[in-house]
């Protein structure tokens, strides 16, 4: 008699590990992260802006330990997002941290990642807005807004790294760029996330248009944030990739 040899491939991968939803609390949005909507009354309020401030300690990728949870919740509540990384923080970034815990399909429908440097790109999430004059980058983010917002239309998260417009069109330009940016998504019922460095050129600016304000600072013990607007003190931010999706706590008591 003969046997079939039987082949054996290649191990498949375990299907990684989904990131699991915060509700909402009425009228607001949840910060992805449990403690922090605790400390903040249930999360931020629709309608409403931001401020994330990085002391001079805080590495470039430490703010995305806050604002990614808050990235994943929503699109895993139906909602987008338009993400401009902080300077330093390549946008692969964005998309390899998601993919830990969301479907590359999700990311790519409903996440646009803003690039002033890339002129030409082939992926659908990117916005290579240094191929564009003024009314064609317009047009590139109203498309990107689009996406955004989905077939249903509703409201979206707003992440604008200050440095990066800097970086780009100068001190003045940058600040009046994110202020509008800030009131438009205040006005629509958007959540705008504003990240700057202490004392940038229009951080106060950016500041004073905020209901939230948090600092992030990093100590030998580790990168911590404190509450301006709501204020709470320092707290130690438990962040871990264990098991491949990112969990992120404060440590307050269950």
């Amino acid at each position: 008699m003969l046997f079939r040899r039987k082949r054996v491939g290649p191990p498949s991968r375990p299907p990684p590990l989904q990131w699991e939803a915060t509700a909402d609390p009425a009228g607001r949005f949840s910060t992805g992260i449990r403690d922090l909507d605790a400390l903040l009354g249930g999360g931020y309020a629709c309608g409403s802006a931001v401020a994330i401030e990085g002391e001079a300690s805080v590495l470039p990728d430490d703010v995305l330990q806050i604002v990614l949870p808050t990235v994943f919740n929503f699109l895993k509540r139906g909602r987008g997002a338009i993400v401009v990384p902080p300077a330093g923080v390549p946008r692969s970034r964005i998309r390899d941290e998601a993919l830990r815990c969301l479907s590359p399909e999700l990311f790519e429908a409903r996440v646009r990642v803003v690039d002033y440097t890339t002129i030409d790109t082939r992926e659908p999430w990117v916005v290579p807005l240094a191929r564009y004059g003024r009314a064609e980058m317009i047009r590139a983010m109203v498309k990107a807004e689009e996406a955004a917002r989905g077939a249903s239309g509703g409201h979206f998260l707003e992440l604008t790294a200050l440095d990066t417009i800097e970086n780009q069109l100068g001190p003045e330009s940058a600040s009046r760029m994110v202020t509008y940016g800030l009131g438009r998504a205040k006005e629509v019922g958007n959540l705008a996330l504003a990240w700057f460095r202490s004392g940038a050129n229009g951080a106060q600016g950016v500041a004073g248009m905020t209901e939230v304000h948090l600092t992030l600072s990093r100590r030998p013990t580790g990168l911590s944030v404190r509450g301006i607007r709501p204020a709470f003190p320092a707290r130690l931010i438990d962040w871990s990739a264990a098991g491949g999706c990112l969990r992120v706590g404060l440590g307050l008591p269950d």
